[in-house]
Formats: C-alpha cells, structure tokens, sequence
C-alpha cells in the first residue's frame, strides 16, 4: 500500500498561522513531514484543489480551534469544508483526525460538537513540550510503536437520540474508537464497551435551550436529532416568526432578522449546527457567504448572494429553486439548511426577501 506523502495536514484559522508554522517547525525536527499552506501552495495555483489534495496525501488531520473562531483558510477557503472532507475520508478510510485547542480553548467549543468524538490536544503555549510530544505521538500512532495513549483530555459520550438507521453505526463507531487505542479488543470486551454507552433517549440536559422570548425549542431539537430536516425547517420558521411577535404566515422585515433576539438566534443556531455535525446552520451560511465576498453589513449584495446561491445549492442552472426542491438530508451541499419557508423559496424571489436574509445573516451573534 502507497505511504502517504505528508504525515499530518494543519488545518487552521489563517489568524493563527504564526503559532502553528512554530508548532509545525517542532514537528519537522522530530522526523515528521507536516504539509503547511504556506509551503505547499504557490502562485497560481487553484487554493481549493491543492488544499483537498493535501488532505488526501496526508496521514492525519490536525485541526487548530482558537479564540479566534472558524474564520477562513488561505483567507478563501471555509474552514467548515475542509472539516467535512476530514470527516468523509475518516470513515471512509480511518483518517485520523487530532482536535487541537490553542491556548485560551480549554474545552471543545459547543459549535464544533461533531469533532468531540476524537480525543483532543491542548496547549497552553506553541511551546508547550507536553502537548507537543503528545501531538507526535498522535501523528505516529501505535504502528510506530507507541505503547502508551497520549494524555490528552476525553469528552464524556455526548448524548443524541439514535434513529434505526443510525443505531449500528453508532455502535461500530463507538468500538472504532477504542480500537483506535486499543487494537486487540475481545469479544466481551465489545459488549462491555457497548453497554456502557446504552442508547437513550432525547438530550434534556446537554442542550441548551435559553430563550429571552419564552419560545419552547423542544421541538426543534427533537426534530433535529432525529434528522427530520424538512419538519425542523417548518418549525425554525415557527419559531422565528413567534420570537419578532408575528403569526405564521408573516414575513420577516429587514430590521427584525438584523435585530432578532441574540439568546434564541444562538439557540437556533446551535441545535442546527450540532445534529447535522457542522453541514447546515445560519452561522455555516454566514461563513459562506463572507468567503464569497459578502459583507456583514445588512445590505443586499446582488453577486455574493448568486455565488452563495451557487455555493449551497440554491441556485441551479442559473435559477433559484423552489421550496418544493429542497434537497433535505445531508447529501445536498453544506448550508443548504435552514431555508425556514417563508425566509427565502417559495414566496417569490423579490429583493426584500433577499435584503431580509442578509440582515439575518450580518447578525452580530452568529
């Protein structure tokens, strides 16, 4: 089988790159090959095809969360995808992928849930020797010879509702895990592990639900946990136009997306972001369309919404599709969703449905 050609790709928040270029410098004199943007990428070169490349040719992902949040890659190239790509080629072909928090992160944040299923590194300086030989060892893994785990901090099993068709993949997920560490696990073994991680029922306690305009998400967070998108989509809508003090059937102004109230956008958000591990939510819109040139500031920028349409799948054949459309599951483009019909499809593609949406997404608290 063909070894392949770098050792670990650093996946990082372009504000970062001088703590990670000292971390990959550490690397490079312990014998390891890490692949750098700012060594791999020339002139010229098509940024999006010789990033996934990379990702390709490389043994691990490394990926660096840090006070300064998702941001970008190579100033135009969303983090969020390159997260994707690493959790298709992990289960795909057991792509490791090592979580690393830079000093001021000391837990993994709530709107990068999906990356709490792998143990996590944490540093409380680029020269933290401890998290540094941990990171190798994690790079090296056990076919190198590391007979000991690194010490590096676990996450409780957060707790999600299993639909039938996820329940067996749960399960082999959850023994993949620990074959990670431990290669050679037994029959009985296996059974220990599983019931020690039983299935159960909807979080109550895990999400948070805060709302400052007494709106119960129960509902949504249950439809969202069982991956009924179209459903979850009817319900943010619901909610949304009972938070502005309107009945269902209403439009959104401009000014009240702009302004709609921060604790219940969070919460919308994040339930969005956490049961679709990180495909759909309005801040996943938000960070696609700041790639593509949008600006945060509430006016309707007619090229950048087209190349968002584009982006995430609502434009097609240069014609924005209708609600009926809709692809809902995972398999349509990453912040594909939420649409919550009545915001943007099926009501008529004027510019004060589109100067609406962009205000909701100049949002100061996604």
């Amino acid at each position: 089988m063909e070894q392949p050609k770098f050792d670990v790709f650093l996946a990082h928040n372009s504000l970062d790159k001088p703590e990670v270029i000292k971390i990959a410098q550490y690397l490079k004199k312990n014998g390891l090959n890490p692949w750098l943007d700012k060594e791999q990428i020339f002139a010229g070169d098509n940024i999006q095809k010789v990033v996934f490349q990379g990702i390709s040719e490389s043994k691990v992902g490394a990926f660096f969360i840090s006070q300064n949040g998702l941001g970008t890659f190579q100033e135009n190239l969303e983090l969020g995808g390159i997260i994707q790509f690493f959790l298709k080629k992990n289960k795909a072909k057991g792509f490791r992928v090592i979580p690393i928090l830079l000093p001021g992160i000391n837990d993994i944040p709530e709107d990068f849930y999906y990356l709490s299923q792998w143990a996590w590194i944490k540093f409380t300086s680029s020269n933290d020797e401890e998290a540094l030989e941990n990171l190798i060892r994690g790079i090296r893994g056990r076919s190198a010879g590391v007979q000991e785990q690194p010490v590096i901090a676990i996450p409780e099993t957060p707790q999600i509702i299993p639909t039938p068709s996820q329940s067996n993949k749960n399960a082999l997920d959850l023994l993949n895990s620990h074959l990670d560490v431990q290669p050679n696990i037994s029959a009985v073994q296996a059974r220990e592990i599983l019931n020690s991680h039983p299935v159960i029922q909807p979080p109550t306690a895990t999400d948070n639900l805060d709302s400052e305009k007494g709106i119960d998400y129960t509902r949504l967070r249950d439809l969202l946990a069982a991956e009924n998108w179209k459903e979850a989509d009817k319900e943010t809508y619901r909610v949304m136009i009972k938070a502005v003090g309107k009945k269902g059937g209403d439009y959104f102004k401009p000014d009240e997306l702009l302004n709609f109230p921060c604790t219940d956008l969070r919460t919308i958000d994040r339930l969005w972001v956490k049961y679709s591990n990180g495909h759909f939510g309005f801040s996943v819109q938000k960070e696609i369309y700041l790639s593509v040139g949008g600006k945060a500031d509430g006016n309707y920028d007619e090229k950048a919404w087209e190349k968002l349409g584009d982006r995430i799948g609502w434009i097609v054949n240069n014609s924005w599709i209708r609600y009926s459309d809709v692809t809902f599951d995972t398999s349509s483009p990453r912040g594909h969703l939420p649409l919550f019909r009545g915001g943007v499809l099926g009501l008529g593609y004027c510019i004060e449905r589109f100067r609406s949406i962009t205000s909701l997404l100049s949002h100061r608290d996604l």
